[in-house]
């Protein structure tokens, strides 16, 4: 007989009739996890009384509500006691007449005692007037979120004898993956939400203080609300980079979407850990380890159509606070209606250097990136419900829900570029009859669903490119639209099928004759890891820029070539391509680029322009300068008397902390460190240890050691080593 049936039958006997049929029992959570004890709470749609079976089936323990067992409501939050540490017991949930079964909860091992920690408070209301609004019981639930792994939960029960405000301290934390005490640490996020049953629910998403002195995080009042929103997830054939908008409620897995028609992966990014964690679907069966999707975190989901997926969320209340890691993170814009542009958010990011999204409908990278106080690439918009990979410097904290925009942006619309050279959908029928061989094509940015067509305008006549999977009859003629550039002519090639060959003709509206025939074919639906290229085109007086020139960038390696990438210089003779975009042409998936790869860098000229061939290497710091940037005569001179230095620290004599500014030499990247000695030459901790692009740079130095902690007053000294360049400067911490 099946676990159900036989505790069914147990129940019966015990305590009467009860039905398994469909019930409004939800939200069913485990929290305050011990060796001995753990608290369950759950909701239900209508007042009554709630209690619990636990533990052997043929006698099973009950336990009430803590509040009694005679207890009327639509929450209900018990306390088991008097366990046995590493141990798993089945229990069911039980409120009026409906049952809920088949669950269990297993008690940690023993473990040391932490002394307290961080309190969290806030308060719970209905109204914005607290202690007036006759407040119904509530479960407040918090949690840490720390890079992808989310760690068990804490909870408490607010009542209406108890008030409003609610404490529960994090050193009652246990660790996700082992039996040691939880530590909590400056980036983590606290999460907290709160239901009330009929009286709604709320959420709040806080960052830890960084001040490791402080006792108590406010969260402030959360206002409960019985008003759930509804959003649309859009799919397209292929990847698509998602975000929710609301805080999913009832709560939203990757297994939940991977049993939606055609979806067959999902994929997170850890900004922590540096790698995707993935869930796939295979036949009846779900594989990898499954997670929970949140809000102002993104998710990669494959998708085999085009659908459109309806959720229920609630709003985030108060500023989501976002922690960065260095290096590369992923996330979203969880306010709406901010018509933010992706130069505003990053120029506003601490630290940021580079903004990538990812299209879904042409499958490709796109990149902002910062170059000292200019930003340049493709200034797209950023809006709710896409996620951005951004790339940061240091560590730090930021705020989507206060970016500001400062520019107007543009709507993109399928088949249309951004710097100033536009492109047509795909398949648009228009132009006359008369045809005559043109030039050679240069096929560029491959994808599963898209490909860019460019060509040199070498002469007056109009040229149009004919498409087809057929090389009987390519039988699509797109026509280029509103070419700036005298030098160049492009259309982008969307909405195609994956692994697919097509066959295509370059004509002009003159002549009898069509041109030579190509081919491309293309890819897989994958995607690589981001990483942008950037440089600069000028005149060979080093000062003017080149504009709307055609930019291809290959990687070569002993021979085993990847697919061209191509771009246009803007109107400073700026560039920017994404190296995720590469594709092999064997296998038809990503070209997965490698430190230390040879770059091929070709700026195309025609007439009087010269072709431009760079050699570079991947140097594994992105966003990469592949050429000096030079905007001015002024800026120039400037450049050139910009060698090698190590600045005075500021303020000198300093507590606690102080700014130090160094400057790398203009010319290729190289490894730099940054070590700061005491008076008998022991090194105290290293300040920067990666390779540097030619620029300046500063480091703040907080007085503390290797392992945090901080040291005495004195004389210590500073030196940096970057290539052969080496300087050494002393400093005075006065505590």
């Amino acid at each position: 007989m099946k676990l159900k049936s036989i505790l069914i039958t147990a129940l019966v006997v015990i305590f009467g009739p009860l039905t398994t049929e469909a019930q409004p029992i939800s939200d069913i959570r485990v929290s305050n996890h011990a060796a001995f004890s753990v608290s369950i709470g759950w909701v239900t749609d209508t007042v009554s009384e709630g209690y619990l079976l636990y533990g052997n089936l043929q006698n099973p323990v009950r336990v009430d509500d803590i509040r009694g067992a005679d207890i009327q409501d639509d929450v209900h939050y018990v306390r088991i006691e008097g366990l046995e540490p590493e141990t798993s017991y089945p229990f069911y949930v039980i409120s009026g007449d409906i049952i809920v079964g088949d669950l269990n909860f297993t008690t940690l091992a023993v473990g040391p005692v932490r002394p307290p920690d961080l309190n969290v408070i806030g308060q719970i209301a209905t109204s914005d007037v607290p202690s007036k609004n006759g407040l119904l019981d509530a479960i407040v639930y918090v949690s840490i979120v720390r890079g992808a792994f989310e760690f068990p939960l804490l909870s408490t029960l607010i009542t209406m004898n108890t008030g409003e405000d609610w404490i529960v301290n994090l050193g009652n934390l246990k660790s996700a993956h082992s039996n040691d005490s939880f530590v909590v640490k400056s980036q983590d996020i606290i999460e907290v939400f709160t239901t009330g049953g009929q009286s709604g629910l709320a959420v709040n998403l806080q960052y830890t203080v960084a001040d490791g002195n402080s006792t108590i995080l406010d969260t402030g009042t959360l206002l409960l609300s019985t008003d759930t929103l509804s959003e649309n997830l859009q799919f397209e054939p292929g990847l698509n980079l998602i975000a929710p908008e609301y805080f999913p409620f009832p709560r939203l897995t990757a297994s939940d979407l991977l049993r939606l028609p055609d979806i067959t992966e999902v994929s997170r990014w850890s900004n922590l850990e540096k790698l995707f964690h993935t869930v796939i679907e295979n036949g009846t069966d779900i594989l990898g380890s499954d997670f929970r999707l949140r809000v102002s975190d993104a998710y990669f989901v494959r998708s085999k159509s085009q659908s459109t997926q309806q959720i229920e969320g609630i709003s985030i209340q108060g500023n989501v606070q976002k922690p960065l890691y260095s290096g590369l993170n992923l996330l979203s814009i969880v306010q709406p209606n901010m018509n933010l542009s992706a130069f505003d958010v990053l120029e506003q990011i601490p630290d940021g250097t580079e903004l990538t999204r990812f299209d879904r409908l042409s499958q490709l990278y796109s990149s902002a990136v910062q170059i000292q106080t200019r930003t340049v690439g493709e200034d797209f918009p950023v809006t709710v419900g896409e996620g951005y990979f951004v790339r940061v410097r240091a560590d730090g904290v930021w705020s989507p829900s206060i970016a500001t925009p400062r520019r107007n942006v543009s709507v993109r619309h399928s088949g249309i570029r951004y710097g100033g050279l536009k492109r047509i959908p795909a398949f648009t029928s228009n132009g006359p009859n008369a045809k005559q061989a043109a030039g050679a094509l240069i096929i560029s940015n491959i994808s599963s669903a898209s490909v860019t067509i460019s060509w040199l305008n070498q002469n007056a006549n109009s040229r149009v490119v004919l498409v087809g999977p057929s090389s009987d009859a390519p039988n699509h003629e797109i026509w280029p639209t509103e070419v700036k550039s005298t030098d160049v002519q492009q259309v982008d090639l969307t909405h195609l099928k994956p692994a697919t060959t097509y066959c295509i003709r370059l004509i002009t509206e003159n002549g009898a004759h069509d041109g030579p025939l190509h081919w491309f074919t293309t890819s897989e639906i994958d995607v690589g890891s981001p990483y942008s290229l950037f440089g600069r085109l000028v005149e060979p007086d080093e000062i003017t820029p080149v504009s709307q020139n055609l930019i291809t960038v290959r990687i070569d390696r002993q021979g085993n070539r990847s697919e061209l990438l191509s771009t246009l210089t803007d109107t400073e003779g700026f560039w920017t391509v994404n190296m995720g975009n590469l594709k092999d042409p064997e296998s038809g998936l990503p070209y997965a680029w490698q430190v230390g790869d040879p770059i091929q860098i070709i700026a195309h000229g025609t007439g009087e322009t010269e072709t431009r061939d760079v050699s570079q290497q991947i140097t594994g710091y992105s966003p990469q300068n592949t050429v000096p940037v030079y905007k001015t005569e002024i800026e120039q001179k400037r450049a050139r008397a910009n060698r090698f230095s190590l600045g005075q620290n500021l303020p000198n004599p300093f507590n606690p902390a102080t700014k130090i500014i160094y400057t790398i030499a203009n010319n290729q990247a190289v490894y730099t460190t940054l070590t700061v000695f005491n008076i008998l030459g022991q090194k105290i901790k290293t300040l920067v240890s990666r390779m540097h692009q030619p620029g300046q740079y500063e480091v703040v130095w907080d007085g503390t050691d290797s392992i945090g902690q901080e040291v005495t007053s004195g004389v210590y000294f500073y030196r940096i080593e970057s290539g052969p360049e080496h300087d050494t400067r002393s400093m005075i911490l006065l505590r």
